[in-house]
């Protein structure tokens, strides 16, 4: 994969694309959103996953990676895809709102600096979607990383407007483009 400032990207892909196989997607204009404030609390059960959780985080999370890339990892490569998830717990980057085994909202921290954190498979189960679980769990997952940096991010696919709709709702604001090839 290449993912950047769109223009950054743009300008790699023309010099390398003579060396590169074609991208299986290009992604162009995706937008990027930050929020430095924190939004009202969305009044969750959010907490950081714990090990107990990682039966129900493996599915789910393979679930937003097939649902963003359009690849099954655990058809792939299982063993090594349910080792990432159990060290993103680990590493303390995974989040959880979770009532009688269905997951309300989950997210996970892709980057993380002293200054930002940028978060990736934001995801709510698929039988309770359009109930404002995602809306409600971003407030508190903002919130939590907010006491400790002074910036969110993330970026979503300019399609999404779903997910651009809970971002925009919550007082995440655009900034810049992404361009993502995934090859």
């Amino acid at each position: 994969m290449l993912i950047g400032e769109e223009r950054a990207v743009s300008e790699l892909w023309a010099a390398a694309r003579p060396q590169l196989p074609e991208p299986r997607e290009d992604r162009p204009g995706q937008p990027v959103y930050v929020i430095e404030e924190p939004p009202e609390p969305g009044e969750t059960g959010l907490r950081p996953a714990t090990q107990d959780d990682l039966d129900l985080l493996v599915p789910a999370c393979a679930a937003a990676h097939y649902e963003e890339i359009g690849i099954d990892p655990l058809e792939r490569d299982p063993e090594s895809f349910r080792w990432r998830t159990r060290m993103q717990i680990e590493d303390g980057r995974s989040w959880l709102w979770q009532e009688n085994g269905t997951i309300l909202f989950k997210s996970e921290a892709s980057a993380w600096t002293p200054f930002a954190v940028q978060l990736q498979q934001v995801w709510v189960d698929p039988s309770v979607r359009n109930r404002g679980y995602a809306q409600r769990g971003m407030r508190d997952l903002c919130r939590l990383l907010l006491e400790r940096l002074p910036l969110v991010c993330l970026f979503v696919r300019a399609e999404n407007a779903p997910a651009i709709r809970v971002y925009e709702s919550i007082g995440m604001r655009r900034t810049i483009s992404y361009r993502s090839l995934i090859f």
